[in-house]
């Protein structure tokens, strides 16, 4: 009896163990493919609770060390660890950004674990009473509606005390509290004060200034809080070149530092939290997947207080139309109705009806507003950020469900009647700019998940700056993808060989014979006078059919050069074989080659592509070259033609981003390599699934788990050459010769 009981209960462990590691381990995936950008996170528990609150510089690591395998800290983690489920992002501009939102979040939910303050005085602001007629500058810790102006927040009194000195130090307005305090009782100037004789009172209580003139300092002043800081930096610079004239440098340094404080950002703007005490909503809208995402920043007293997330039903066309339909929804429960909607773009009618039906509610004119610049933009910007990094997560949680993928990838199997359910597959996308920054993606999902390590990305080579060819560019990036899987220079010269070709370094006595194919074929080939020995030849029945070599010219530039197939052997890539043959004995460095204009594409499939300048060695004229062919130089890389573990890989299923066109052009390249690798395109605008060989589109469900899981792989597929593209674009910009480097 004893013994059945135990068993029961080491089973009953034993399940707990496993649920837990599950838990974990789902958690640890979707860490792993978190934002590393700075913001706030969320620990949730089963019913949703926020258990905890922080910010963090780099939110993946931080969110990593809480769940990587290690024993726990103390009972406070433990007790945590066991509770939490899920997590929750805010991404930031800034870790300055975080820090003010997790505070703000730990006031508003005030989370079990979580140590929270007792008061409220944690920001400082800058208080100038410009209601007075003679204003006060003071630093406060609560934002009060007086008339006054607030400008802020700042997180430290260092900062605040920095940015006072410099603007006293530029303009003077710094006056003692008893004399502002004396003329706005209406009194007159009191005796000079012992702050006036050390330099740190302007005179006022002395009647050394104006009000007219001390009102234009404290003017200036403000207009430096706002941001105008131009002519105050200007004031300390006149300053400084002055104190360094008059041998003054201790001065001069002390204005240097202002200088770079105002350049540094002494009073950086930022988003989170000003003095202006607006009342907004900001929705931001992501579209993922065929899905929408909107979050909602909470702005009150000009602070941002809060979010909220929604993922929304049915089929979004734009987020204009997801906006006209959400806020009505949104705002029809009893929520607080602010006075300004920040939105991306104006829905029908530029919202008038939406404004009408939310004045009616809120009892209150409400505006629909749609920044263009400022920092209504920047909070606009960042709410879709997070809109998309909700979108994310949520179809990184769908994907780390093993049941979800499992179950996708065999409704897939039957969908497009595959053998076996697919364990890789491949989805490509092109990316332009106008025709420009071409760039084509590879994304790889193994067993149903992303494998980033597998990505790739291709800049196309083959179209002119300009020409938008989406299909072109397919062919290209997938003819450079899939030969590597059938480049094999060893079994295709197994295969030549079954044919009688035999392959081998060329011998004195072929000399003859060389030139003599030479001297027949300048418009071919450049050089008219080889030395037989640095040459492979092809022979069959003893008679030379092809050959090649490198030639070294001078500063150790490699040529890849004298490429000649006989004509009855043209057409089954002889000459690509040999050229591979040479290019093999390269370990380090570049081979060039200058090539004919309609055999680009040909030396591209063995990985040949352009370059924006040619080595001075390919151009100095030589008696030896004849050729009177115009040829466009490409070069090949050996550090770019290394082995590829995702190159190498087979993939089960090719998907590609498009329609009918599309697929016929990444089928065709399939084909042209003899290769059996099922081929669909996804085409966005319906979601429409074409495969070839079927007249109509695949039958598969809007919510199907394998249609799914396709528009996951176009979308992260269109993502990555997103990306790459702009990192492209960033890179040619900072070149010093406006050229990608």
């Amino acid at each position: 009896m004893y013994t059945a009981f135990r068993s029961r209960t080491e089973l009953l462990c034993h399940r707990m163990v496993s649920t837990e590691e599950d838990r974990l381990s789902n958690l640890r995936k979707r860490v792993a493919r978190a934002p590393q950008d700075p913001g706030v996170y969320k620990w949730l528990d089963d019913n949703g609770r926020v258990l905890y609150v922080g910010k963090a510089k780099n939110l993946r690591k931080r969110l990593s060390s809480y769940v990587r395998s290690a024993p726990p800290l103390g009972p406070w983690k433990e007790s945590f660890m066991r509770q939490i489920v899920d997590f929750d992002v805010l991404v930031a501009t800034s870790e300055f950004e975080a820090l003010i939102l997790e505070t703000n979040l730990i006031k508003q939910l005030r989370p079990k674990y979580n140590v929270l303050m007792k008061d409220d005085k944690n920001h400082i602001f800058i208080r100038v009473s410009v209601q007075d007629s003679y204003p006060s500058v003071a630093t406060v810790r609560r934002f009060e509606q007086d008339g006054a102006r607030y400008f802020g927040p700042y997180m430290n009194g260092d900062e605040v005390n920095q940015t006072l000195d410099l603007l006293h130090e530029a303009v003077g307005y710094r006056a003692c509290a008893q004399s502002i305090a004396a003329m706005n009782r209406g009194g007159r100037a009191v005796r000079p004060c012992l702050e006036f004789q050390i330099g740190r009172c302007n005179g006022l209580c002395a009647g050394k200034i104006t009000k007219d003139e001390y009102r234009n300092r404290i003017d200036q002043m403000v207009s430096f809080l706002k941001g105008q800081k131009d002519s105050i930096k200007s004031i300390l610079l006149e300053r400084m070149r002055a104190a360094a004239d008059d041998r003054k440098f201790e001065l001069a340094a002390k204005l240097r530092n202002y200088i770079g404080l105002i350049e540094g950002g002494a009073d950086d703007k930022q988003v989170a939290a000003d003095g202006t005490g607006e009342n907004s909503d900001i929705l931001g809208v992501a579209i993922s997947s065929n899905r929408a995402h909107v979050t909602i920043l909470h702005r009150r007293n000009g602070r941002l207080v809060g979010e909220s997330h929604f993922a929304l039903s049915g089929h979004p066309e734009s987020a204009a139309s997801v906006l006209e339909q959400f806020i009505p929804q949104y705002y029809d429960d009893g929520r607080e109705i602010p006075e300004a909607i920040i939105i991306s773009e104006a829905p029908p009618d530029d919202g008038k009806v939406i404004e009408i039906l939310l004045r009616e509610r809120r009892k209150k004119a409400a505006r629909l507003i749609v920044p263009e610049r400022g920092k209504k933009s920047r909070l606009l910007q960042l709410a879709e950020r997070n809109a998309r990094e909700q979108a994310r997560q949520m179809e990184l949680k769908w994907e780390t469900e093993e049941r979800n993928t499992t179950g996708a990838l065999a409704e897939l199997a039957e969908a497009l009647a595959l053998p076996a359910p697919p364990q890789r597959i491949e989805g490509y996308d092109i990316s332009h700019l106008g025709g420009t920054e071409t760039v084509g993606s590879m994304v790889v999902i193994k067993d149903g998940r992303a494998s980033n390590d597998q990505y790739r990305s291709f800049i196309i080579r083959t179209m002119q700056s300009g020409e938008v060819d989406d299909c072109k560019a397919m062919k290209e990036v997938l003819t450079r993808r899939l030969r590597r899987l059938t480049e094999n220079v060893r079994g295709e010269e197994n295969k030549w060989n079954t044919e009688g070709i035999t392959f081998g370094k060329a011998l004195k006595k072929d000399q003859a014979e060389i030139e003599r194919i030479h001297a027949a074929n300048t418009d071919d080939m450049e050089n008219s006078n080889v030395r037989c020995g640095n040459c492979i030849v092809a022979r069959h029945d003893g008679s030379i059919v092809g050959f090649g070599r490198i030639y070294k010219h001078p500063k150790s530039i490699m040529e890849l050069e004298s490429v000649w197939v006989d004509e009855p052997f043209r057409g089954g890539k002889l000459g690509q074989l040999i050229a591979r043959k040479l290019l093999r004995m390269i370990k380090k460095g570049k081979v060039y080659s200058k090539v004919q204009p309609e055999l680009e594409q040909y030396y591209a499939d063995i990985g040949f592509r352009y370059i924006i300048t040619t080595p001075k060695e390919l151009l100095r004229p030589s008696a030896k070259r004849k050729c009177r062919t115009a040829r466009v130089v490409m070069m090949w890389e050996s550090s770019r033609n290394k082995t590829d573990a995702s190159l190498s890989s087979k993939p089960d299923l090719i998907v590609v981003d498009g329609g009918k066109g599309q697929l016929n052009a990444a089928d065709g390249v399939v084909k042209s390599f003899g290769l059996d690798i099922p081929v669909v395109a996804l085409a966005k605008r319906e979601e429409e699934i074409f495969a070839q060989g079927r007249s109509s589109k695949i039958a598969c469900p809007d919510e199907s788990p394998a249609k799914f899981l396709l528009m996951r792989l176009r979308d992260e597929a269109h993502r990555f050459a997103n990306a790459h593209r702009v990192k492209r674009t960033i890179n040619a910009i900072k070149s010093p010769h406006g050229k990608a480097k």
